[in-house]
């Protein structure tokens, strides 16, 4: 008996501990089998490949445009457009006559997305599709942050990460103040909306999937959230958490706007002098020399750098941003660039301890989505002095 009590509190122990992971929240819990043909826009975000659809899937999604897939910030992270494809038009994930697949060309995760501590704030990303679903009808999203009040019962999809058949759970939402006594940290805000029902929840591998008023105002699917993290999966009175897609609808907008042709075009400069793709010399006049003046070992200067993106161009997505020397240190990475819109980075460079007088030279590289010159190089150079020291 003992043995079992301890064990007990070892799960229960590793349950509260399980914020924030990699997939969010097995299988939803509670729910039932989604009838074929029924949400049609339910998306499964696949790895790229050619292998079962069971095997490849990892997170889910919402279509909400022909063009663009709405999904989870940290089911995409660190993804490039060319490890994903996305599935609609699916329910089982063995048997999939009617299943549409696409490539994406962009990944656009957003800009003040964060993990504090396992709690996830502004999960959402966009995903751009290589071509439209002009078959699938797409659910409407909500253009209001009060548009699930509490009470209002929400329905959440998911595969979860073992299913094959597509399962859905009816929840209730919960008030913040709520969600913040339980969670014990008082972080939860208007970007966030909490649900729960006693013995149902979505859990792990349904992250970045819906959560939504199966009537909405219209008597339509109206998309509330987006799956984004809990404690533990269906534990009493645990709400799970979900982004709350109305406080984004701006930030959604804006995208949905964007052409989706031609490709981006990216052009990197400094002091507002463009710096060539692939240049091999550091110029004072674009910032990329950092100024004739020696600087002593341990001090800094800092220098920012543009990303622009051709106007007309569909966004521009910034994979990485890396310099190869450590001195340089890079940092305000941005994390897309709209068509005729501008980023800034900024770079800073500490000054090696040194005996002698000497150069320090780094080469920065780019990483976006523009299939022409997906990778923009270019290096930077630092003077540096005689330390005191010596």
């Amino acid at each position: 008996m003992k043995v079992k009590f301890l064990l007990f509190l070892l799960l229960i122990s590793t349950a509260w501990s399980l914020q924030g992971n990699v997939f969010g929240q097995s299988k939803i819990i509670g729910g039932t089998n989604v009838e074929a043909n029924n949400y049609r826009w339910m998306a499964a975000v696949l790895r790229s490949g050619t292998g079962a659809l069971a095997s490849r899937r990892f997170g889910g999604g919402s279509l909400i445009h022909p063009s663009w897939v709405l999904t989870a910030a940290h089911v995409v992270e660190d993804l490039s457009h060319e490890d994903i494809q996305i599935a609609v038009n699916v329910t089982d994930l063995r048997t999939a006559p009617t299943v549409i697949i696409r490539d994406i060309k962009g990944v656009y995760i957003h800009p003040s997305y964060q993990d504090v501590d396992g709690n996830l704030f502004n999960d959402v990303a966009l995903l751009l599709l290589e071509t439209p679903i002009t078959t699938v009808t797409p659910i409407a999203y909500a253009t209001s942050s009060a548009a699930a009040p509490p009470g209002t019962v929400v329905r959440a999809l998911g595969w979860g990460s073992s299913s094959t058949d597509l399962q859905m759970v009816d929840l209730d939402v919960v008030s913040l103040n709520f969600a913040n006594r339980v969670y014990g940290n008082n972080r939860l805000d208007s970007r966030h909306l909490p649900a729960m029902r006693a013995g149902r929840d979505s859990c792990q591998g349904d992250s970045g999937g819906p959560l939504f008023d199966v009537d909405g105002a219209t008597g339509n699917p109206l998309l509330v959230g987006v799956t984004s993290y809990g404690r533990g999966c269906a534990l009493p009175n645990i709400p799970g958490i979900y982004a709350n897609v109305g406080y984004f609808s701006p930030w959604l907008d804006g995208f949905l706007a964007e052409p989706t042709v031609p490709f981006p075009d990216l052009t990197a400069s400094g002091y507002g002098v463009e710096i060539p793709n692939n240049s091999t010399v550091a110029s004072i006049l674009n910032g990329t020399d950092y100024g004739l003046k020696r600087l002593r070992g341990g001090r800094y200067a800092t220098r920012f750098f543009t990303l622009s993106n051709a106007a007309g161009s569909f966004p521009l997505s910034v994979l990485s941003v890396n310099s190869d020397l450590d001195s340089f240190a890079v940092s305000d990475k941005p994390r897309y660039v709209l068509g005729g819109s501008s980023a800034t980075f900024r770079v800073r460079w500490r000054a090696p301890y040194s005996s002698t007088r000497g150069k320090a030279i780094a080469n920065v590289t780019v990483e976006t989505n523009d299939p022409a010159d997906p990778l923009y190089t270019f290096p930077l150079q630092g003077r540096y002095r005689k330390s005191r020291s010596f």
